[in-house]
């Protein structure tokens, strides 16, 4: 499932080649590369700061133009709820892009780490194809999710651009105004530019930042899962994890698999306490921006004044966001479930067949530890499960 593990240091640019067919968390992994590279903010490609700064500038700047117009005429319209809703929605959508491109720049390092960490230490599957087929299941569960997410962005995208260029009169993309005349050559073209670079730059830090949260939730579950089923290797007196690494005949044979067991576990702990500290923010506004979205394009969608456009409009907005809210709450359940797994796969191993007492002195701490599951939260106070969503 996972590469190989690798002898030695390995370089960020051979890991990104490096993906085999049955790697479902490289192959995850890269569909968010392919969203988050072309505008300088994949955390593993090799780039100046400089750059990724200078780019984050200038979203910043098309971003804080795109909201003085929405703000603008938000005020303007304030008592027009068909007008204010639509002006509350797009300002969220925008606001929740700077949010996650803030957090991509300020979190790149240990963004790059996770991810080598992800590309170069995890294990593969020891127990093909046993395991493979619950681990292809998952993978393609993910990605349909991620896809239906970029197709339910890009159609509202396509909507919100091409309605323009149909009107009788010049329009933007954004309901804006603007302290000068937007509908003047070459103004409008200007205009429409900026937010067209908006609505793009939305659909690939919006769908790129969640599926590579999603990825790399998706990598520790599939961890958590080879690992209790190493842990289910003992008292067999081997184990795939050995190769060589502990002379099988020291007084325990099973403890070469335990000790390999304890690291990856500490590995995957740490690992998970990484993505805690850079995702819990951006799990926080994602609830919050999913809920008031939700509400105002249900609001929007219901209404008898509505033509067939907006309907299409807001009903993609809609599924959108509750695809979003399901991949922040599903991935973060089934990390929980999974590691919670851990101490049950412990119990039900043949430790009792273990000759060493030491070793069984040993499981009982394994145990209490993995009694205490890994976990994401929002803003260190909802846990991302199904009974948030």
């Amino acid at each position: 499932m996972f590469t190989r593990v690798y002898q030695g240091s390995v370089k960020a640019a051979a890991v990104e080649h490096s993906i085999k067919k049955n790697d479902y968390t490289g192959l995850l992994l890269r569909f968010s590369k392919w969203l988050l590279h072309p505008v300088a903010f994949w955390p593993c490609a090799d780039l100046p700061n400089w750059i990724r700064r200078t780019v984050y500038g200038c979203a910043i700047l098309v971003c804080g133009f795109i909201y003085v117009g929405l703000i603008s005429h938000l005020l303007q319209y304030f008592s027009d709820y068909k007008r204010s809703m639509d002006d509350i929605s797009s300002l969220s959508t925008v606001f929740q892009t700077v949010v996650k491109l803030t957090i991509l720049l300020q979190h790149s390092g240990t963004l790059k780490q996770i991810l080598l960490t992800t590309l170069n230490s995890y294990w593969p599957n020891f127990f093909e194809p046993e395991l493979d087929g619950m681990l292809k299941k998952l993978y393609k569960q993910q990605m349909y999710t991620v896809v239906y997410l970029l197709f339910c962005a890009l159609l509202f995208s396509a909507v919100f651009l091409l309605s323009p260029l149909v009107a009788t009169e010049r329009e933007i993309p954004y309901k804006s105004i603007y302290p000068f005349d937007w509908t003047a050559t070459p103004m409008y073209q200007i205009t429409y530019a900026l937010h067209f670079i908006s609505i793009n730059l939305v659909d690939w830090i919006v769908v790129g930042f969640d599926s590579l949260f999603m990825g790399i939730c998706f990598g520790l579950t599939c961890q958590y899962i080879l690992l209790g089923r190493m842990f289910l290797e003992l008292g067999n007196q081997r184990s795939p994890l050995l190769n060589g690494q502990y002379s099988m005949t020291q007084c325990c044979p099973d403890r070469g698999t335990l000790v390999m067991c304890i690291k990856h576990m500490q590995l995957l702990s740490k690992t998970t306490e990484n993505v805690e500290k850079v995702f819990n923010l951006a799990a926080a506004f994602q609830l919050g921006s999913s809920v008031v979205a939700i509400c105002v394009s249900s609001f929007i969608a219901t209404r008898d004044d509505v033509d067939a456009t907006q309907i299409i409009s807001m009903s993609s907005y809609l599924i959108g966001h509750l695809v979003q809210l399901f991949i922040y709450c599903n991935v973060g359940n089934e990390l929980h479930f999974q590691s919670s797994q851990l101490s049950e796969s412990i119990y039900t191993s043949r430790w009792n067949e273990v000759n060493c007492l030491k070793l069984k002195k040993d499981l009982v701490f394994v145990l209490m530890k993995s009694q205490v599951p890994a976990k994401i939260t929002a803003f260190k106070v909802l846990t991302l499960n199904y009974e948030t969503l």
